[in-house]
């Protein structure tokens, strides 16, 4: 029984040992196994390597969690003092957009007659972002802020800002009140997914001229082959609408804003510009370079058999 157990044990330990080489069974119990070439290979038990805890990746994730309480906090405080204004602009933008499909007017006769103060119900996009308004009019209104929602945070899960770029995205998102838009539902919520995988990808950067104060963003990924079929998309869709982009130029010229009345947002936009800065480059490649994927399955297997077969060798003349 003793003999049994050593080989027992002795097997269990070669698991350890020389990854690549056969595992046999040692028949007289002596305590070593036959390797290759009739050498033999002393079985030692290899303790597994003991993790040890990342102070600093810790001390990352603490600041931006904290960071986050900040806007989460104001968030809760509105929601238990009843405010009322969650969504308030989106649920102007999506009558608007029910009026012009029923009418074919987008603005207001008091926007277009004369000079008047920009109030919070009157619209002041261009008409291209109607299509955009038309179709979530006839969806869930919850579906305004998931679906923008779930495609930033997608991109920004394939960033993964590394190190101190963690929490140096959370401060901006912070300090730029990158809430607010969220929170009354504006379209502009939908210009973060566009940087975001602008920046991964070219072409969505060209939807930031939704809000043509901010195009300079727009200009993301133009050197990508993406981008100009997306603004030759962008330019084919915003063409039909005709008259209705002198109504717009009307209703900016007449307001008693100018063109630049947005530039407000302009710091908020650099969330998905700073976490792409630091962003994890094993997994998003930098524009305008190429990468191999990394192998998979059997891919993987024939990768890393050479380091196998050579840590193994390299074990085995140790022990010898």
């Amino acid at each position: 029984m003793e003999g049994a157990d050593a080989r027992a044990r002795l097997e269990r330990a070669t698991r350890h040992v020389a990854p690549g080489l056969p595992r046999q069974r040692d028949p007289s119990g002596s305590g070593t196994a036959p390797g290759r070439g009739g050498q033999r290979v002393v079985a030692t038990a290899v303790r597994p390597r003991t993790s040890t805890v990342d102070r600093s990746r810790a001390l990352q994730f603490g600041i931006a969690g904290g960071l986050l309480v900040i806007p989460l906090g104001q968030l809760w405080l509105s929601v238990i003092s009843g405010s009322r204004d969650l969504g308030i602009d989106w649920f102007m933008y999506r009558l608007a957009a029910l009026e012009w499909m029923q009418t074919g007017s987008f603005y207001t006769p008091e926007q277009l007659a004369g000079p008047y103060v920009l109030l919070t119900w009157q619209p002041l996009y261009p008409p291209v972002v109607l299509p955009l308004l038309a179709v979530f009019a006839h969806l869930p209104d919850a579906l305004w802020w998931i679906v923008p929602g779930g495609l930033y945070l997608a991109a920004l899960y394939r960033m993964r800002p590394q190190g101190w770029w963690l929490p140096a995205t959370v401060a901006v998102f912070v300090l730029t009140s990158g809430l607010y838009p969220w929170w009354y539902g504006q379209p502009t919520i939908w210009l973060f997914p566009a940087i975001a995988w602008g920046l991964l990808l070219g072409g969505w950067a060209v939807f930031v001229l939704l809000k043509p104060s901010l195009f300079p963003f727009a200009l993301i990924g133009m050197h990508r082959r993406s981008w100009s079929l997306t603004l030759a998309a962008f330019v084919a869709v915003s063409v039909p609408f005709g008259t209705l982009w002198m109504d717009w130029y009307r209703a900016l010229d007449n307001s008693d804003q100018t063109v630049w009345y947005s530039l407000w947002q302009v710091p908020m936009l650099f969330v998905p510009i700073v976490a792409y800065l630091g962003r994890r480059r094993a997994i998003s490649t930098p524009l305008g370079t190429t990468s191999a994927a990394p192998p998979v399955g059997l891919g993987r297997v024939a990768a890393r058999l050479p380091s196998r077969l050579t840590r193994g060798t390299q074990v085995l003349g140790r022990r010898t």
